[in-house]
């Protein structure tokens, strides 16, 4: 695989706005990428940050209220593709779940990151992803067992740190073709 870089590190940013009401949800924006695909140019991604914002707090007082076990899951995503896409897809970059669940009794909080881009060790010599694409798709959605009667706005923040190249034919066919 053969590449040269054509800028320095550089940053794309977005927000995703998710309505969190009835029983799932899902909202994507999408960064344009601005590749000149005449010239193989692609894009390596480095690192992919992930701020959540408050959990709705409707959703929170549901699932802790709640006579059973309840729990309400949100995921953020960077991909290439639109869609509930997981670590397992071609098109997905990195991501991170939150979870709240429990019931009357108690709750809990759980989040993963997946990748935890901010601790690869490998960063600097492999990227975490190289693409093609002239988008990028920020993705947050939401679902829950409970259906949420009542409407909580959820922000995500996304930070890419990603550089410009271009890559030589065979390379860029590669990627291109999934083969990558």
């Amino acid at each position: 695989m053969a590449y040269k870089t054509t800028t320095d590190p550089f940053v794309l940013r977005g927000q995703t706005d998710l309505t969190i009401t009835g029983s799932s949800a899902g909202v994507t924006t999408l960064v344009d990428t601005s590749l000149d695909t005449l010239n193989r140019e692609v894009l390596i991604i480095h690192e992919v940050d992930i701020q959540g914002g408050q959990f709705p707090v409707a959703g929170m007082n549901a699932v802790a209220t709640s006579a059973t076990p309840a729990a309400i899951e949100i995921h953020d995503s960077v991909q290439t593709a639109t869609g509930s896409l997981q670590l397992n897809s071609p098109d997905y970059i990195a991501g991170k779940n939150t979870n709240f669940f429990g019931f009357a009794a108690g709750v809990n909080v759980q989040e993963n990151r997946n990748p935890d881009s901010t601790a690869q060790a490998s960063k600097d010599e492999v990227p975490l992803a190289i693409i093609t694409d002239s988008q990028i798709v920020l993705r947050s959605g939401f679902s829950s067992g409970l259906t949420l009667s009542t409407s909580d706005t959820y922000k995500a923040s996304f930070r890419i740190i990603c550089q410009r190249a271009k890559a030589d034919a065979d390379t860029y066919a590669a990627l291109v073709t999934g083969l990558l």
